[in-house]
């Protein structure tokens, strides 16, 4: 349901399994993002996948913008060959994914997505009116799978980002 919790550093950690998480926005509430990521998250699988589809209304599909800069947020996977983290987000009337680190939007210290087995990184955006895909204050690394950043028939606007393997700097 809308609003079903508070995002502030939250840690899920599956020890293995596959980490699944997909939302839809409401446009009844003020919050209309199908995902909506804040502070502090940290989300590990282990050798499992991550999966995040989400669906925004009234918002974007799925946002991940700390606003602490000392609250850095990660997605991490180990998972060997194929996709590790796969990230979805489309909306209606807004971005599809937006990702940024709102307390110093030139810093790439927000947020870290990384791969940390053989496995790659998945980010794809949809949208009918703005950018598809977002991506500012960024640390996107994969070991030696591939990173692919996609968005479709619209904008992909990158800044500010560090993106690369993993001994990437």
């Amino acid at each position: 349901g809308a609003d079903a919790f508070n995002t502030d550093n939250v840690r899920l950690f599956s020890g293995g399994g596959d980490i699944i998480m997909r939302g839809t926005g409401s446009r009844v509430t003020n919050i209309g993002a199908g995902i909506l990521l804040r502070d502090g998250v940290g989300i590990n699988s282990g050798t499992g996948r991550i999966i995040m589809d989400a669906r925004g209304s009234s918002w974007v599909g799925l946002e991940n913008a700390p606003w602490d800069g000392n609250k850095v947020s990660t997605i991490t996977s180990a998972a060997a060959g194929g996709t590790a983290i796969s990230i979805y987000g489309s909306s209606e009337s807004s971005g599809g994914v937006f990702m940024a680190n709102r307390s110093g939007f030139n810093s790439a210290a927000g947020y870290r997505i990384l791969a940390t087995g053989s496995g790659g990184i998945s980010i794809t955006g949809r949208s009918n009116t703005q950018n598809a895909v977002y991506i500012g204050g960024a640390q996107i690394h994969a070991l030696s799978g591939a990173i692919n950043i996609d968005g479709g028939l619209r904008t992909l606007e990158l800044f500010s980002s560090k993106i690369g393997g993993l001994t990437s700097d």
